[in-house]
């Protein structure tokens, strides 16, 4: 064959319609929501109930409690109905660093992040009750105290009245029987009443002690878990068919052989170890513990949670747990440090601290209703965590405004990792809190819905005397179940008390001269 090598060569494209292979609907980007969704419900492991029960412990499961507002002022007037955190939804992205600037303008994936804090040295989980033999006796409210007691209500209390709101959940007997639960602590154990709430909405003792159940078997008795929760003869499904046989005898049994699981797990230091082994309290796990306590303190008082002044707007909600875990996670907030919620409502955010991280964890609310409420709160948790053998980080709720109060500024100025959720709040009052963190110590970091610095911002000569100059900046982006105001993402900005990037430009600019 003869070729010509002084033509030059021509080039043929084809074009071609290539596959794509589509990914799995938890790596793909987040697609958009419809107006309408179905409440988030509590955090409990996949396994299905009855279908006359469904997957909450109780109304605060799928809670949707008011939360804070502010008025023209630019001071928090009244919350607004919150919506329950989901677990099952992905929250956490790539690593708990900040980041570089290139890195805040890459598109970032939702993918699955851990479900754990990374370890802390200075954390001590378990609680140290060596020399304990008696039972200890807590002041908790018992399950069935919500449901057959009364001295415990106040004027706010609704819907917890045994016999207009409840009905039996076995029924043929005499009278409402009451069970015990044992939990993985040498506390007493809990009593519930065997009832099912007339109300969809109501508590619900019932699932209150089945996913108590399937949580320590998770979590205290991790070498075990799978025997103990078979889809065939596991504790739970077991559980579960005495309630659909309408047997009280086998609910019953079935209930104390594992109390005795678990007692003699105590005893032999077994579950003891199981809590030495965590390297961090497992996010379900301090979820679950949270949704006790609301359900007991604040769930009961949600009408009261709905009351404002005339006139009041801008109404806004709160952030949900695995939200706030993730921003535990970016800010490497430790046990040795200490946390601040200003404008902390009904206490969830400072009790997850305190909880999660174990560190001193503060919160303040101006608003009378959501501050009793986070007080209750506070003494309940104090005992559930008791009850769960997990230590607790120091807890201070105050009930007053956060620029008046003279003790949450001198807190400030210790504190390491302060959020505020000023997703609504005026310029004005953005510009006070501004003021106000000019005296937080080097490196202290704060979490808000609203930048109090723009990621973007460059220090020149003619803003040299600007304030922001002693803060950097990053972009984050929240996706969906992340706040209770709406389904859909948004940004939110870690700030980080940093004056060397001023003392950098001053120092050039003197080389410069």
């Amino acid at each position: 064959m003869n070729i010509d090598f002084s033509k030059k060569p021509t080039t043929r494209v084809v074009k071609t319609l290539a596959p794509v292979k589509r990914s799995s609907s938890s790596n793909s980007p987040a697609s958009p929501q419809p107006a309408s969704r179905p409440r988030p419900k509590l955090p409990t492991p996949a396994s299905r109930l009855p279908n006359n029960i469904t997957r909450s412990v109780s109304s605060p499961a799928r809670r949707n409690a008011p939360v804070a507002s502010l008025s023209n002022d630019g001071k928090r007037r009244t919350l607004t109905k919150r919506k329950a955190p989901t677990p099952a939804t992905p929250m956490s992205w790539g690593d708990s660093s900040e980041g570089s600037e290139d890195e805040r303008l890459t598109p970032r994936k939702r993918v699955r992040g851990s479900d754990s804090l990374e370890p802390d040295v200075m954390r001590r989980l378990r609680l140290n009750d060596s020399g304990q033999d008696a039972p200890v006796q807590l002041k908790f409210l018992h399950g069935a105290d919500l449901v057959s007691r009364e001295d415990w209500k106040d004027k706010d209390v609704s819907g917890f009245d045994l016999k207009k709101d409840f009905k039996p959940a076995f029924e043929g007997l005499n009278d409402i029987p009451t069970v015990e639960l044992q939990y993985p602590s040498r506390a007493q154990r809990e009593r519930f009443s065997l009832v099912y709430p007339r109300d969809n909405e109501g508590y619900k003792p019932l699932e209150d002690i089945i996913q108590s159940v399937e949580t320590i078997c998770k979590y205290y008795f991790p070498h075990e878990a799978e025997v103990l929760l078979d889809d065939g003869t596991g504790f739970p499904r077991r559980l579960k068919r005495a309630i659909q046989q309408q047997s009280f005898t086998s609910f019953k049994d079935v209930l104390e052989e594992f109390n005795k699981l678990v007692s003699d797990a105590m005893a032999s230091g077994k579950a003891n170890k199981a809590i030495d082994e965590m390297q961090s309290i497992p996010l379900p796990l301090t979820e679950y513990i949270l949704s006790q306590t609301y359900a007991r303190t604040v769930s009961p008082r949600v009408s009261s949670l709905r009351r404002y002044e005339a006139g009041s707007n801008n109404v806004y909600g709160e952030l949900l747990p695995r939200f706030v875990h993730r921003i535990f996670q970016e800010t490497r907030l430790k046990s040795d440090q200490v946390f601040v919620d200003l404008g902390s409502g009904v206490g969830n955010v400072a009790l997850q601290a305190a909880l999660e991280v174990g560190c001193e964890s503060w919160g303040i609310e101006s608003m009378p209703n959501p501050s009793h409420c986070a007080a209750l709160q506070k003494r309940e948790i104090t005992q559930r965590a008791r009850l769960w053998n997990i230590s607790l980080g120091k807890i201070h709720l105050l009930a007053d405004d956060f620029l008046d109060n003279s003790e949450i500024g001198q807190v400030l100025n210790r504190a390491d990792v302060i959020i505020v959720n000023n997703k609504a709040f005026s310029p004005k009052l953005n510009g006070a809190l501004l003021d106000r963190f000019l005296d937080l110590k080097e490196g202290a970091k704060i979490v808000s819905l609203k930048p109090f610095v723009d990621p973007d911002h460059e220090i020149k000569s003619f803003n040299i005397n600007d304030r922001v100059n002693l803060f950097r900046s990053v972009e984050r982006e929240y996706f969906s179940d992340s706040v209770s105001w709406t389904n859909e993402g948004g940004k939110y900005y870690i700030q980080t008390k940093d004056r060397s990037r001023l003392d950098d430009f001053l120092a050039s600019s003197r080389r410069r001269k």
